[in-house]
């Protein structure tokens, strides 16, 4: 049995990097590295295999709990990442790094969690904007952008702390906790299961299941060249 796959020798979509592992360690991967899942409860992340530094960029994920309501979903820069290896790395709570989280709808930014919208559980689907041009991040749950965000439009965006702006590498990042995170980054599939609907970037690349805000872009090499910095 044949998985057609957008990523191809002259375009790689992101997945998730087994290499990189935090002190948490409990991580394990599959599905082409699309999949990241902890079972014992004990916080890691995993992040993308490719990083941007400018632009702006979109991917989706489908969450599923095995015995917690706990998962971040979010972005991380590849300083921040590098100086964790040794110790768990939190998502949004480490600093330099945004998740937001299933259990409350708050996002957090290297502190304390904000308000920003609906709290999650199986079978939605989280997508995330980040906006490195302007220094914002947005999030949706099954299409809906939460605390009335528009990324088109640029407006009512969570703003990035240091180490998160134009210029910065960064990373696209889940944490599960006894929960799994099945990654789209334009591939079009959470695990095995394809997309139904098939939304391109604007550049026309990429899969996913809802529309891709206007001027947002699939983490893939052929977007980095053109936009990524």
């Amino acid at each position: 049995t044949l998985t057609a796959t957008y990523d191809n020798p002259s375009n790689n979509f992101a997945t998730l990097n087994p290499l990189i592992v935090d002190g948490g360690g409990a991580t394990t991967y599959s599905n082409g590295n699309t999949t990241a899942t902890e079972t014992a409860n004990q916080w890691t992340s995993s992040h993308s295999t490719l990083a941007a530094g400018a632009s702006k960029w979109y991917f989706e994920s489908k969450f599923t709990l095995t015995s917690s309501t706990e998962g971040y979903i979010g972005a991380a820069s590849v300083p921040a990442i590098n100086e964790r290896s040794t110790t768990d790395f939190y998502l949004g709570i480490t600093n330099a790094s945004v998740g937001y989280l299933a259990t409350n709808g708050q996002i957090y930014n290297g502190s304390g969690g904000v308000a920003y919208g609906n709290s999650y559980t199986t079978g939605d689907i989280i997508g995330v904007a980040l906006d490195l041009t302007n220094g914002k991040v947005y999030y949706s749950i099954n299409g809906t952008w939460q605390n009335s965000g528009d990324p088109s439009a640029g407006t009512n965006g969570f703003s990035l702390g240091a180490g998160m702006t134009n210029g910065d590498p960064i990373c696209l990042s889940v944490s599960p906790n006894q929960s799994y995170w099945q990654c789209n980054f334009g591939n079009g599939y959470y695990g095995t299961t394809a997309v139904t609907s098939a939304n391109a970037d604007d550049a026309g690349y990429g899969a996913f299941e809802y529309d891709v805000p206007t001027g947002y872009y699939a983490l893939c090499t052929k977007n980095i060249k053109a936009y990524g910095g």
